[in-house]
């Protein structure tokens, strides 16, 4: 697996300028307001749909619980794949844009 790397947000330096919003997306968007257009990557695949790319970087979500209403679907009944968040910005090209910055 080869390391990718993040540049730090340019603003406030931080390290790790994204955020979840929801439990399948990520969006380049440091806390200090500084975020990118259309830079948002998605974080959760069905076992199936999991892009082969991004198989190395998966890892089985054992603590995901998925409510439907009043039911709850835990691991591995729900099926979900999840993907490290930094890949998964790589391979929606939204890293690139940001690490392409001046």
């Amino acid at each position: 697996m080869s390391e990718i790397e993040i540049k730090p947000c340019p603003c406030c330096g931080a390290q790790l300028p994204f955020q979840h919003i929801t439990f399948n997306c990520v969006v380049l968007r440091c806390d200090c307001g500084l975020e990118i257009r259309n830079g948002a990557a998605q974080t959760m695949y069905k076992r199936d749909e999991l892009p082969k790319e991004l198989e190395p970087y998966s890892y089985e979500p054992t603590g995901l619980v998925i409510k439907n209403g009043d039911t709850e679907i835990k691991y591995p009944e729900h099926g979900y794949i999840g993907v490290n968040a930094i890949a998964a910005l790589k391979h929606s090209g939204a890293l690139d844009k940001w690490n392409r910055r001046v």
